[in-house]
């Protein structure tokens, strides 16, 4: 497990600008081969980035599951990017100070984070519940969180979730 924490404000306060052009013009017009979902809509947090090396610079991208790289959390500069894929996406978004953290898959719990330490504001509404509870008899029931849990309030446990997990929770 990574613990998230250690992923935010790494960046340098922005002093001045690097890049040109947007991310979004950069990767899709300057590159090729890749579709940023979501960029350039007002309040959109979460931008999916799409890659595909097998269609031509003017063909789309198609947005499937496979195809998907990394959820780019812009306001934040933080990138969730798949493994193969850290390289080319780091080498292509350098001037933009994105962190970029590696995952295996975005559908496995692969993080966990210290909810009493530091956050980006964005994940200040995010509702966590430590929710081992209802697997484990070990531990006490906590019957505040069940209430929580049982009216269908979309939460995530700070102790194992995933990226996909992450996003459903700020998509709420």
């Amino acid at each position: 497990m990574k613990r998230l924490n250690d992923y935010f404000f790494s960046i340098s306060q922005k002093k001045e600008i690097r890049h040109q052009m947007s991310l979004c013009g950069k990767l899709e017009a300057m590159i090729g081969n890749y579709f940023l979902s979501g960029a350039g809509i007002p309040d959109n947090d979460i931008q999916i980035l799409y890659y595909d090396s097998k269609v031509g610079f003017y063909d789309s991208v198609p947005l499937v599951k496979e195809n998907i790289v990394a959820y780019i959390f812009e306001n934040e500069n933080l990138a969730f990017v798949r493994e193969d894929m850290l390289s080319k996406v780091k080498k292509d978004t350098e001037e933009y100070e994105l962190v970029c953290v590696p995952v295996t898959s975005f559908e496995t719990d692969e993080f966990y984070i210290d909810i009493e330490a530091k956050i980006p504001i964005l994940f200040e509404n995010i509702i966590w519940i430590d929710d081992d509870f209802l697997n484990d008899e070990n531990i006490e029931f906590d019957f505040e969180a069940f209430d929580i849990i049982d009216s269908g309030e979309i939460y995530i446990n700070p102790k194992h979730f995933s990226v996909l997990d992450l996003v459903g929770a700020l998509q709420r």
